[in-house]
């Protein structure tokens, strides 16, 4: 009974674990230290769509998923946001633009806020003071903010928005900013294009397939069905992951979790035809 009990025990330790570590798993992390360019976007697991009539510099990530990036040293912390992507002639990002969709109230501000803004340098007493004492802080409607230019020269800065809502007053705004180089100030000709080792990825914004972006995600990532009335198949899909698939993950922790109740399941029967 006590090796039975041991087993129990380990098997029901295993399974708060894997449950506990599955939440995490999957976020896309685009590490932009690795180079800001949109193969550090690709395959950190986000899979932007060219901007409409934008579609030699610009790229975006519609509808908002959630998504962590690290640049010059400091991380950004997950956030569910729309992400835009600006880039220079020769196919590095100069800019970086992030909008939460998700209003937050004083402590969901104050806790996903925090490391960003130790990280930037700034005062998280003041800032928690600031947000308690919202709206009456925001003189002229200002919002607390912070930015840092890094010894590389990235500026990164962040800055609360007003989302109108009085039970979660605070929406949040990512800004990245990359230096700008003579070699870099020239603009594309053409279409953003995926990186090396993406390019069955379909990137033309949604405007092209007949889709309104609003309604339509682009997590669909190459898997969606054609709104031509022409055509009535569906275009299967490239085999690249998309943010959504990303998000939702194809993590191994679910199997785990049945391997390991297969194993109580196996233990209990075993004792039992013991007992018998």
């Amino acid at each position: 009974m006590t090796r039975f009990t041991f087993i129990l025990s380990v098997a029901v330790w295993l399974c708060s674990t894997c449950i506990s570590s599955a939440e995490p798993i999957g976020i896309p992390i685009v590490n932009f230290d690795e180079g800001p360019t949109l193969l550090s976007i690709f395959k950190g697991g986000l899979r932007p769509l060219r901007v409409w009539q934008d579609e030699n510099r610009m790229c975006e990530v519609r509808p908002a998923v959630m998504a962590s990036f690290k640049a010059g040293g400091i991380t950004i912390p997950p956030l569910r946001a729309t992400w835009e992507f600006e880039f220079n002639g020769d196919d590095t990002v100069y800019l970086m633009r992030g909008y939460s969709d998700t209003p937050m109230t004083v402590s969901d501000a104050c806790k996903l806020v925090a490391p960003l803004e130790t990280a930037l340098g700034g005062d998280v007493v003041r800032m928690k003071q600031w947000l308690e004492a919202y709206p009456d802080s925001s003189i002229n409607s200002d919002t607390w903010g912070c930015r840092k230019r890094t010894p590389n020269g990235i500026k990164i800065s962040y800055s609360f928005l007003h989302s109108m809502d009085l039970a979660k007053p605070f929406g949040l705004k990512i800004l990245v900013e990359w230096p700008m180089t003579a070699a870099r100030r020239s603009e594309r000709t053409t279409p953003l294009q995926p990186p090396p080792g993406y390019e069955d990825f379909d990137m033309r914004p949604m405007s092209a397939r007949g889709m309104d972006n609003v309604k339509v995600s682009m997590e669909t990532g190459g898997g969606e069905k054609s709104t031509n009335p022409n055509r009535n198949e569906t275009r299967p899909k490239t085999g690249v992951p998309s943010a959504s698939s990303s998000e939702s993950g194809d993590s191994p922790w679910p199997w785990l979790v049945v391997l390991v109740m297969l194993l109580i399941a196996g233990t209990v029967w075993w004792n039992a035809c013991r007992k018998a």
